[in-house]
């Protein structure tokens, strides 16, 4: 065994007893130190199981409270039939089908939308092909200005609309 101080127990491996200078001796004031700081640790670690103790009868407190509530809440809650239950969360709404017109296909049922579209495009190239701004010349008073254009324009819209109905209602396109 290794030679040991006064107040200083010998802490040495099996294969180095003999020598002397290579043991390790741990001196008992070292343990007592760190002993010492695990004091306050040691406290507040039971005063954190104080307050998991009673935090633990709060949660049991709370968990009957609960239980009490919805035991009360199921008797006032009035009784549905499962089969109700069932049928309203699988069909909240009806639907009833109403045919205001025959469609053959899906692009008739798309005309309408593509007629307005054409017309619109159609105004939106007439703004380009007709000056707004420059008249050929200088009209007598801006009323006079207006319906000329308004004439002018009116016209071309109707022309145009003409030739769209010509063509859908005789139909012309199949």
């Amino acid at each position: 065994m290794c030679p040991s101080k006064e107040g200083y127990p010998s802490v040495c491996p099996p294969s180095r007893q003999r020598r002397v200078s290579q043991c390790s001796l741990i001196p008992l004031q070292r343990i007592s130190v760190i002993a010492i700081a695990f004091i306050p640790i040691l406290s507040k670690l039971q005063s954190g199981a104080g307050q998991l103790s009673t935090g633990a009868a709060q949660l049991a407190k709370g968990t009957d409270q609960m239980v009490t509530q919805l035991s009360r809440a199921v008797s006032h809650t009035p009784n549905v039939y499962h089969q109700q239950l069932v049928s309203a969360i699988s069909n909240p709404v009806s639907l009833r089908l109403r045919q205001y017109g025959q469609i053959n296909n899906y692009g008739q049922g798309f005309a309408p939308y593509f007629l307005s579209l054409g017309l619109y495009v159609g105004a939106l190239l007439i703004s380009i092909i007709v000056p707004f701004r420059d008249p050929p010349k200088q009209p007598g008073s801006g009323l006079a200005w207006f319906v000329s254009k308004l004439a002018v324009l009116g016209s071309i819209a109707v022309v145009q609309t003409l030739v769209a109905d010509v063509v859908l209602l005789t139909d012309f396109a199949t």
